[in-house]
């Protein structure tokens, strides 16, 4: 038996896919952020308190974690090779779009639903698959909702 056996393309696509969605994922995500950050921070952190943040911030910011899941998703259809220069280039905006979806939620910030104006077609995918679509709006669109 072969320790590292050799998977087809399309047969490894459909185990990690099944792998993001219906394994333990989201859960890790979340427990790799809040890692992540203590690290940074040096906060030691017990076990037990790690697992509970990750269950809050899973809770709290699902958009969050869940972007995460929908790139992998995005990475894995779509086959794309992030160490390519053409990922390099294109897909940094990535990083910029994981730091934004902590600001969309279920919160208000002083009673008021916080709205993302923009015309990343991407993000506004993500918001929809997401049910967080009401929060955001392209330029016009909050144009004219100002001026109702």
């Amino acid at each position: 038996m072969q320790k590292h056996p050799k998977i087809a393309p399309k047969q490894l696509r459909v185990k990690l896919l099944d792998y993001i969605y219906n394994g333990p994922y989201e859960p890790f995500v979340a427990m790799a952020i809040v890692y992540a950050v203590a690290q940074i921070l040096e906060i030691p952190l017990p076990k037990l308190d790690e697992i509970k943040m990750a269950f809050s911030l899973n809770v709290n910011f699902p958009l969050s974690v869940g972007f995460n899941t929908w790139i992998s998703h995005k990475v894995v259809v779509n086959n794309i090779d992030m160490q390519s220069k053409s990922s390099k280039e294109k897909r940094w905006n990535w990083q910029w779009d994981y730091e934004v979806s902590f600001l969309i939620s279920d919160h208000n910030i002083d009673h008021r639903e916080v709205i993302l104006v923009t015309a990343d077609t991407e993000i506004i995918t993500m918001l929809q698959d997401f049910g967080y679509i009401n929060r955001a709006m392209t330029l016009p669109e909050y144009l004219s909702f100002l001026d109702s």
